[in-house]
């Protein structure tokens, strides 16, 4: 199992890099970033809390 968990972890770190490097270059470039507005985003988390509370206990 250790063996597994090691490699996993290679694999994770080495995607991570990957991920890190086509960020690097992303920024480089200056491209629009679209914005979500904040309403929007409220009004998510409000139905998120609705759908918490009014989901039904197991």
């Amino acid at each position: 199992v250790h063996n597994i968990l090691l490699c996993f972890d290679t694999l994770l770190k080495f995607f991570y890099n990957i991920w890190n490097t086509i960020l690097k270059k992303r920024k480089k470039k200056k491209k629009k970033v679209f914005k979500v507005p904040e309403e929007v985003i409220n009004d998510r988390s409000k139905d998120c809390n609705m759908d918490i509370i009014h989901s039904p206990s197991p």
